[in-house]
């Protein structure tokens, strides 16, 4: 499964947010086999052109891929010219404002409760380093500490005397629900990615500075 960045899963929530090209694409995405504009356009009462127009729009959005086959079967020469068809890919697309990260909360968790079948030794034991494994992995690549923090919607503001409060939690309905854990597995993920970026900074627990605020801080280098 392809990782889709949130500005491309804003534009694909836009894309299937038309209600006709909503209904082209769950028809596709039901289908076992590849659809052709015919059969979208019989099973949805379209005119053939404009069934075959919302496909390709789906397609250059990235949320159907194409193929060309015959549809009758038939082979070799004189069997006609090969149909476009199209399927779903199996990219997953969701977003939310302000920014919110559940899914990387959940896998944290899976790999700790996977650990833990594993070794015998309990979930909590490996929640730490499950949740520093994976602010390793989401900061590769990005090119310095505001640019991790700006990618993975902690909205960062620099203070005047050298901290950084984190505006946004990316796991806020979970942290109100399930305080300790949920503000430690985040405490944990920052600190991994400051050591996958090199930096020496140091992460502190805080009382959140905004409304949907986080509860880790930066503190000044």
């Amino acid at each position: 499964m392809r990782p889709v960045s949130r500005h491309r899963s804003l534009q694909d929530i836009a894309t299937v947010a038309d209600p006709l090209r909503a209904s082209i694409y769950e028809l596709v995405s039901r289908s076992r086999e590849s659809v052709g504009r015919d059969e979208v356009a019989r099973e949805l009462g379209l005119a053939r052109h404009a069934a075959a127009f919302q496909l390709d729009r789906l397609a250059e959005q990235g949320l159907l891929t194409v193929e060309f086959r015959r549809l009758n079967g038939a082979t070799g020469p004189g069997s006609g010219r090969p149909s476009k068809v199209y399927r779903a890919t199996r990219t997953e697309v969701s977003a939310s404002v302000p920014q919110r990260e559940y899914t990387v909360a959940a896998d944290i968790m899976a790999e700790a409760i996977d650990a833990s079948r594993l070794d015998g030794r309990s979930m909590d034991e490996h929640l730490p380093e499950a949740a520093r494994e994976a602010g390793r992995r989401l900061a590769a690549g990005q090119a310095d500490v505001q640019a991790f923090l700006a990618a993975n919607g902690y909205r960062p503001e620099d203070r005047q005397d050298g901290t950084t409060d984190l505006t946004n939690c990316p796991f806020h309905s979970l942290a109100n629900r399930h305080t300790d854990t949920v503000c430690g597995i985040n405490q944990e993920l920052i600190c991994g990615a400051l050591e996958t970026l090199g930096s020496e900074r140091h992460t502190e627990r805080v009382e959140p500075s905004a409304p949907c605020g986080c509860c880790v801080r930066l503190a000044a280098e």
